[in-house]
């Protein structure tokens, strides 16, 4: 039996998207695929507390997005790279030539919003952290005995 993994990130779950070919409202679309051992991406799924475990086959559900009207469907990176272009141009029908032409900046765009979230989250990782050792250390609970 495979085990599963399955992850919506917060953007894809509370942001609306927009096809770029007819201005349609996306919506997701389960992607299911089986990783198994032996393939070059098994490592990224097959993780248990930090530590690669081969666990055998998993199962993993990725989301892209299809629009109802034309039935165009984009994957999530991809789709990410489309919302900054159509903020920038400042419209949700876009042609080649505007995503062609605003490509590289929405790509910079997106890895800089990547990584300012997981400066965010560490930062919120390492707070949390202290709070836990202030309040343990203010407890005055220090029952460490050494015996000789």
């Amino acid at each position: 039996m495979a085990s599963q993994t399955s992850s919506i990130p917060l953007t894809m779950a509370f942001k609306k998207f927009y096809c770029h070919t007819c201005g349609g409202r996306l919506v997701r679309s389960p992607r299911t695929r089986t990783v198994k051992p032996g393939d070059p991406d098994h490592g990224k799924y097959s993780r248990m507390g930090g530590h690669t475990h081969v666990i055998g086959a998993v199962e993993v559900t990725e989301y892209d997005f299809r629009c109802l009207s034309c039935d165009t469907t984009v994957g999530y990176d991809e789709q990410c790279v489309i919302d900054r272009v159509q903020k920038r141009v400042g419209k949700s029908i876009l042609s080649q030539a505007e995503l062609d032409e605003n490509r590289e900046a929405a790509e910079a765009s997106v890895k800089k919003a990547r990584k300012i979230r997981k400066l965010i989250t560490a930062g919120i990782s390492i707070a949390f952290a202290v709070l836990i050792l202030y309040l343990w250390l203010s407890s005055g609970d220090f029952s460490f005995t050494v015996h000789f």
